[in-house]
């Protein structure tokens, strides 16, 4: 989940940590309002954006996925489950299904992707920002 992945690139620091999530809803220069440590979360939550929607190995995952989703969750249960739940409350409950079934079809592939490009994310943001991420992202399989 993308908030997820902010949270888990915000280090230690509650106020980045907060930063971080908030920044999808500040705007502008509005960040200037905030602390300096709420701040650099915001900074460091545009920066995530923009590296992962620039980064090659996301366009190339992106392809798997022609109509509108690029939702991630741990399991494909789980997926399935959030694209439901969705669908329900939404006028497309067909995309759902093809989003579980691209997932399926495309999953070690996708899983590669994901595997090449967050530790290079990681990178970025402990050499840009001086944010020590103190765990490393390891498959559970």
């Amino acid at each position: 989940m993308n908030v997820l992945a902010h949270i888990y690139l915000s280090g230690d620091s509650e106020k980045i940590i907060i930063g971080n999530y908030i920044g999808d809803y500040v705007k502008g220069r509005d960040y200037l309002k905030y602390p300096e440590l709420v701040r650099k979360g915001i900074i460091l939550h545009r920066h995530i954006d923009a590296f992962t929607d620039s980064h090659p190995v996301v366009h190339r995952s992106k392809i798997f996925f022609s109509r509108k989703y690029h939702e991630t969750y741990q399991t494909v249960g789980g997926i399935k489950h959030v694209l439901n739940t969705l669908s329900n409350r939404s006028s497309l409950p067909n995309e759902t299904r093809f989003a579980i079934r691209t997932l399926k079809r495309n999953y070690y592939s996708l899983q590669d992707d994901f595997m090449e490009f967050f530790p290079q994310l990681i990178d970025y943001v402990e050499k840009d920002f001086g944010i020590e991420i103190s765990h490393r992202i390891t498959m559970p399989f």
